[in-house]
């Protein structure tokens, strides 16, 4: 949500500017993987501020060729030592071949102190590993700073625009309320991005000329670029925060393009060319003109008389008025008549179709179609004051009207889109056969459905953007026009209300039907799907990703990324037994399940258990020093057969140790949804159920979100959260882990 920011501007002129870049072990510096040492800075400002729910996330959880990952290639991470012994991690990102930017308070720095050595590593994705990173000797002192607008240009050696390119600068200032995204490196972690909620504010810039912003940052985000996501360019650079109000600051490209010369060298603006002296404001309604049609070239040809361009802008909006009033007519021709109440019923007009062969006789008993009642309104009969208020809520409704009409094409052509998806994901689901037959005839209705809403929204030649620019003409005209104009705009006003209300309500019908085929198609894939045998299982593995966030008390603690092998065991009937091996390490943890998701044992002696060794559900059932859990309070099992909305509820009591006495008690519960479409760089598009599984006991909660593939009969992507309370050192604490799951690796 986009906050206001006047209580912001007041703090903010008070706030001390005292705070310092993340700091690192000075043994570690010229290493690509850092262990951050703290957050530095007090209250007030400080150059970092992360609000609410971190939504910072790792970059690496995009594609390769994602977006996110290609514009964050020429951003990189600042490390540098200085000569007072302290070190700095900061942000920065390539301008062109020699040069990084960054902040004024990374480089030279705060305090007085002097730089010792600095570098620059780009290419630094991955927190598990340097791979793919290189490093670049960066000169300790700026080519261009500024205290003020809190930057510096730095001279960079080895050119690493060659590899990792360079970023495209915005000359403009940043738009209220525009999305944004900043990536960066955050306690000089591997690369993040703040997408979520990350947007300007509204108004974007504060009096004192500073971006202000939700997108969430830590230390070591000083420095880094905020993209402007509608054409990706950067709108200014991240530089501090308030933790008393919530909001982040960034100080402007366009404000430091002003000052810096080697930057206006790496955006070359063309010089604008002197316009001759001329009223600007006939100029502005000139330049606006073709966006409002016929009434903003009437309004600025009744305004601007002795403009030098009138006689040929006259000959020009003689043209465009013939044309627009054409295409009125066209579509109030199309418009069925609508009688008003109280008025004497005249005769029916001819049918101009002839009717089909194959149409149903008519009902004589049957209900009118409801229409609903066309505005009648006196225009005539209105002051001048009174019509400019009728054509201001005339304006908003033909909004809204326009608004509905979009969201009733979306949801015909997500339904269409939709059941696409599930028929090619059930043509590579062997499993699937009965449901392909089930899912059939809704497909073929949704598809008649699609064509009809796009036959009615192809008969619009005008997108909704020059729609509501005819619209604001007219309002211009009736308030600034001559009387006579001002009422014409008023009846085009009510023409194009009636006229586009009328296609919504033809559009609506068919976008609810769609929305009912498509969930009746959701229903029956869940009705008809062949559940898989989880003895199939046995002998199966497959590698997944485990990416986990800790915070505590919502301040970054760490994080870390390692794979899990899953290698699937011979089990009895109805159970699932596996072992969970880290990568490179032979020994393994084993667990054995029932029932989809219920445990049954866990073996954390891993004493005996080795991929390849033989073992079984029976070793981990017999080991002495598994954990065994007893299942109780069940109910809405069991898990299989799978269906939509099926709920399940039940306790596990965990014993770790020989106490008759349970270790800890977790109050379980999942649900079953389905279906949604999974899509696997190597296996095409999958069906998969959607379980939502949650769990608790005194002291943590637990919520995941698991994709499971029933033809593999497993889950194959897992995104989650846990949120523990304890007491440490007297006081409650309060640690969240986000956890992200995908398997990387998997059999077809």
């Amino acid at each position: 949500m986009i906050r206001r920011c006047a209580l912001v501007v007041s703090l903010l002129c008070a706030a001390p500017l005292a705070a310092q870049p993340v700091e690192f072990d000075p043994a570690d510096f010229g290493k690509v993987i850092l262990a951050p040492k703290q957050s530095a800075g007090g209250g007030g400002l400080t150059f970092e501020q992360a609000f609410g729910d971190y939504q910072n996330e790792p970059i690496l959880t995009y594609g390769e060729n994602s977006l996110p990952r290609r514009l964050g290639r020429p951003v990189g991470r600042l490390d540098v030592l200085y000569d007072n012994g302290k070190t700095g991690v900061c942000t920065a990102f390539i301008v062109d071949a020699q040069h990084i930017l960054t902040n004024n308070h990374c480089i030279p720095g705060v305090g007085g102190a002097g730089v010792e050595a600095a570098q620059f590593v780009a290419g630094f994705v991955d927190g598990a590993q340097a791979r793919g990173a290189e490093k670049f000797q960066v000169s300790t002192s700026p080519v261009e700073t500024s205290v003020p607008l809190d930057y510096s240009v730095l001279r960079v050696f080895g050119d690493p625009s060659a590899r990792f390119g360079k970023v495209d600068l915005a000359v403009e200032a940043p738009e209220d309320a525009e999305l944004l995204w900043i990536i960066g490196h955050p306690q000089g972690q591997a690369q993040h991005i703040s997408r979520e909620g990350c947007a300007a504010d509204d108004p974007a810039v504060s009096p004192e000329g500073k971006l202000v912003h939700s997108c969430d940052t830590l230390g070591g985000n000083s420095g880094s670029p905020v993209f402007r996501i509608t054409d990706r360019k950067v709108v200014a650079l991240h530089h501090a925060g308030d933790n008393r109000t919530g909001y982040n600051f960034a100080i402007p490209m366009a404000r430091i393009l002003a000052e810096s010369a080697v930057l206006k060298a790496a955006v070359p603006v063309a010089p604008v060319p002197k316009a001759p002296q001329v009223d600007a404001r006939c100029e502005a309604m000139l330049e606006a003109a073709p966006d409002y049609g016929c009434a903003g070239y009437e309004t600025f040809l009744e305004t601007c008389e002795a403009h030098p361009l009138a006689a040929m802008v006259s000959r020009h909006a003689e043209r465009v008025c013939e044309l627009e009033a054409a295409e009125d007519a066209r579509r109030l021709a199309a418009v069925p008549e609508e009688k008003a109440p109280g008025a004497p019923a005249g005769a029916k007009p001819p049918v101009e179709e002839t009717a089909r062969d194959d149409a149903p006789p008519a009902d004589p008993d049957a209900p009118a179609p409801v229409h609903p009642a066309v505005e009648i309104v006196d225009l005539d009969a209105l002051s001048r004051d009174e019509l400019e208020d009728w054509a201001r809520k005339t304006a908003r409704d033909i909004e809204e009207v326009l608004d509905d009409t979009g969201w009733a094409r979306a949801d015909a052509i997500n339904a269409k889109i939709l059941t696409e998806m599930f028929a090619e994901a059930m043509d590579e689901n062997p499993l699937a056969a009965p449901a392909r037959a089930a899912v059939a005839p809704h497909v073929a209705k949704i598809l008649e459905i699609h064509a009809k809403v796009e036959e009615i929204y192809g008969a619009r030649d005008l997108e909704d953007k020059r729609i509501l620019a005819r619209v604001r003409g007219d309002l211009a005209v009736i308030r600034e026009g001559t009387e006579a104009a001002a009422r014409k705009s008023a009846a085009d006003l009510l023409a194009k209300l009636q006229l586009y209300k009328t296609e919504r309500d033809r559009l609506s019908p068919l976008a609810t039907e769609a929305k009912e085929q498509r969930e009746a198609a959701m229903k029956a894939v869940s009705a008809t799907l062949i559940e898989p045998d989880p003895g199939a299982l046995a002998g199966l593995q497959f590698v997944m990703r485990e990416r986990t966030t800790f915070f505590t008390e919502d301040e970054l603690d760490d994080s870390s990324a390692l794979d899990v092998a899953y290698h699937f065991l011979p089990a009895p009937d109805g159970h699932v037994a596996y072992l969970w091996c880290e990568e490179g390490n032979s020994k393994c943890q084993g667990f054995v399940q029932r029932d989809g998701f219920k445990f049954v044992a866990a073996d954390y002696s891993a004493s005996v258990l080795e991929p390849g060794k033989g073992a079984t559900a029976a070793d981990i059932l017999n080991d002495r020093a598994a954990s065994k859990v007893e299942t109780t309070e069940e109910t809405g099992g069991p898990f299989y057969p799978m269906r939509n909305g099926k709920r399940m509820t039940w306790t596990e009591k965990w014993d770790w140790d020989t106490d008759p006495e349970p270790e800890a008690i977790y109050r379980m519960s999942l649900v079953q949804r389905c279906c949604e479409i999974y899509a696997t760089s190597n296996s095409g598009r999958r069906l998969v159920w959607e379980i939502e599984y949650t769990f608790e006991t005194d002291n943590l909660q637990a919520s995941y979100t698991d994709w499971f593939d029933p033809g593999l009969g497993w889950v194959i992507s897992s995104r989650g959260r846990q949120v523990q309370t304890g007491t440490s050192k007297g006081e409650r604490s309060r640690s969240i882990n986000k956890t992200l799951r995908r398997v990387i690796s998997r059999p077809d």
